[in-house]
């Protein structure tokens, strides 16, 4: 059990907040109750359903703040699906007058965003000639009702907010629109439309005071493996927080100097080949473009495993799922254990923050390497271009077995390893066609 599951557990046992919640339909408490058990803005962030303690999963519950130092509990359906990506990129030139961002180093919410205003992507997207960027950091809600679905009710339920705290990662106002932008450095599987919808209901409510017909545009912006998503969303109903719908959504990519086919293979064929290491578990994570955002998150900074569950977790992984793409990273040889203060720190290895400093072309090809040194990948890559990708999990499972791979032992694990080495041999073989 983590800190956090551990305190929302001692939480709901002192104040009975289950009994409290079966027979009012909610629950509220405050910042300084909780601060009694550890800080309220750790206890309380849980911006993907995967975040949130077990308790509240268990139980079908969601949190949401109604004041400043006040909380609201209860059955919500708070959170919005993303939808799966596009498979189309639009391609943008860098900007060769700008040397203030380096582009190999787009690591933050707050210079990727930057950089989507500099490169035209906010205005491709936005489809204007001209934006100002107006908005940025903490303010207050302002006071407003709505309605949000109650799943025990199976009903709408009425929530007053008073002057809570919201904040905007960017505001870019046009002629006709105001743009609120929430920006990851991810891409998530879900996100909290509360996220959206205070920072809407702040300026839709702003505007119609001044009668103004000016509209708010909800967007949820990403950005991870080198590329921006894009989402525009709309609520049909201010009054209702679930009447978010997707209205669009684009990719966006710096012009990269092209992978060919003929880089992987001169990889392939010519990389030195290093014994199977014996002390880290074989890969099982099948995900690849996950290990790159993990390279990512510890670009930013070194972490815990609690915290990488907590905050990383974006794509609802259990904790077990987690410790396979940490051990895939370290597999390769770009993330390493620390300790410091007692504690079990992981980041990145020298070899991993000089490869991810680097531009898209170098970065990826030094990565495959770090993948195609090993003899089972290697090996199996030569066999998948031999039968021009119509390889079977059998043929990898045989020469996995040939190679000697640690800690694999009955044929079931076998397998589902070999769907890991199948899906590695896939990302690679797509930067091709990137």
């Amino acid at each position: 059990m983590t800190k956090l599951d551990r305190n929302w557990s001692k939480i709901f046992h002192d104040y009975d907040i289950l009994r409290k919640i079966e027979k009012n339909n909610f629950y509220k408490i405050t910042s300084k109750e909780i601060n009694r058990y550890r800080t309220a803005r750790l206890m309380t962030k849980f911006d993907h359903r995967s975040n949130l303690p077990k308790l509240f999963k268990d139980n079908n519950l969601s949190i949401l703040p109604t004041k400043r130092g006040e909380y609201i509990l209860s059955t919500f359906d708070a959170y919005q699906d993303l939808p799966p990506v596009t498979d189309t990129i639009d391609y943008v030139e860098p900007r060769a007058d700008i040397y203030s961002i380096d582009t190999s180093d787009i690591y933050s919410e707050a210079i990727s965003l930057n950089y989507a205003l500099l490169s035209g992507i906010l205005m491709d997207f936005f489809e204007v000639e001209e934006i100002n960027h107006t908005l940025s950091g903490r303010m207050g809600s302002s006071n407003f009702k709505f309605n949000i679905f109650n799943t025990k009710i199976n009903s709408p339920f009425e929530v007053y907010v008073q002057n809570s705290q919201v904040e905007i990662d960017g505001g870019y106002e046009t002629r006709e629109a105001l743009y609120i932008i929430e920006a990851k450095n991810s891409v998530p599987s879900d996100f909290l439309i509360r996220q959206l919808y205070y920072p809407y209901r702040l300026w839709h409510d702003k505007f119609k005071s001044l009668n103004l017909r000016k509209r708010v545009v909800p967007i949820f912006f990403t950005y991870s493996n080198d590329i921006w998503n894009i989402f525009e969303y709309e609520f049909q109903d201010p009054n209702d927080y679930n009447s978010l719908v997707l209205i669009k959504q684009n990719r966006y990519m710096l012009e990269p100097e092209k992978i060919t086919l003929d880089n992987i293979k001169d990889i392939l064929y010519t990389i030195d080949i290093v014994d199977e290491p014996r002390d880290i578990p074989y890969p099982q994570a099948d995900t690849f473009e996950r290990i790159i955002n993990m390279l990512e998150i510890f670009m930013l900074d070194m972490h815990t495993k609690e915290h990488l569950i907590h905050n990383f977790n974006t794509d609802s992984l259990d904790p077990r799922q987690i410790d396979y793409y940490l051990n895939s990273c370290r597999y390769l040889g770009l993330v390493e254990e620390h300790e410091e203060n007692n504690l079990k720190y992981y980041r990145l290895t020298e070899l991993g923050n000089s490869i991810m400093q680097k531009d898209f072309k170098f970065k990826y090809l030094e990565i495959v390497k770090c993948i195609l040194k090993n003899p089972s990948f290697n090996e199996s890559t030569k066999k998948y271009i031999e039968l021009d990708g119509h390889i079977g999990k059998r043929d990898i499972v045989e020469i996995m077995k040939r190679n000697g791979v640690h800690g694999v032992e009955s044929e079931s694990t076998f397998y589902r390893r070999a769907t890991t080495v199948l899906a590695w041999i896939r990302w690679i073989m797509g930067l091709v066609s990137i």
